[in-house]
């Protein structure tokens, strides 16, 4: 009797990533296409680990949960059946961060010199606060998700609580006139870093004089014949005589 022996068939094997551009959060999905009659199992290793995933229809598929965000890189192999050969195939992914939608509002939203200016910057609730990231041992406590900066100049960098940061800017740092806040998101493992930034006038404080029993305004106006008012302060004092300066009306 004469045996005849059959060659096994050359595996053909794809690998596809769905979605095709990933982003935090997400869950990704690895796709294995051999042919419809490959019998063994697939064993996709997915940085570094190893999973085995069985064959059905040609098709072998793994869902990876909420991979982190960076570049992944994925490998396959096929051991080989009775009818194909072994088989192997490589592709990576890269997971982008999500671009997190982050507002800043300032009140109120026409201060007068004098008045506190709050600002309220609102920014996802999932975000993770800086302060309670696990940190190796000797590591150095983060200062915070949220920097605040006033006309350039930072003012603090600090955690919020469940997407809400509430900061009162320091009165000592801002006068009558144009301040413009800035945000700096620092962003985590899901979400990338954001600025945002809005701007805001103070307008001068009104202030009531009385001198030689008149009553003039100070608001840099010219309060009747001969009566001048003084933008400066100091220059009242030199200008009117027994001049009492008093917050306005």
């Amino acid at each position: 009797n004469r045996i005849v022996k059959i060659p096994q068939y050359f595996t053909s094997m794809e690998l596809e990533i769905s979605p095709e551009e990933p982003v935090s959060g997400n869950d990704v999905t690895i796709i294995a296409l051999l042919p419809n009659n490959a019998t063994k199992d697939v064993t996709l290793t997915v940085d570094g680990i190893d999973y085995t995933v069985p064959v059905e229809d040609g098709i072998a598929v793994l869902t990876v949960e909420n991979p982190a965000a960076g570049e992944h890189t994925v490998t396959a192999s096929y051991p080989g059946d009775d009818n194909y050969t072994e088989a192997s195939a490589e592709i990576s992914f890269a997971v982008n961060k999500v671009t997190p939608e982050v507002t800043v509002t300032v009140s109120p939203e026409e201060p007068v010199y004098g008045d506190k200016v709050t600002v309220t910057v609102n920014y996802p609730a999932d975000a993770t606060v800086w302060s309670e990231i696990p940190l190796p041992p000797g590591g150095m406590n983060p200062a915070g998700m949220i920097t605040i900066k006033l006309d350039g100049n930072e003012l603090t960098t600090v955690d919020g609580s469940e997407g809400v940061l509430v900061y009162e800017l320091p009165a000592a740092f801002f006068g009558a006139g144009g301040h413009t806040v800035k945000i700096i998101f620092n962003g985590d493992d899901k979400y990338s870093s954001r600025t945002v930034e809005t701007a805001f006038t103070v307008t001068k404080k009104d202030v009531t004089i009385t001198a030689n029993n008149q009553e003039l305004i100070y608001n840099g106006l010219t309060q009747g014949e001969g009566d001048t008012v003084y933008e400066d302060p100091d220059l009242i004092a030199q200008k009117v005589t027994a001049a009492t300066l008093a917050d306005g009306d």
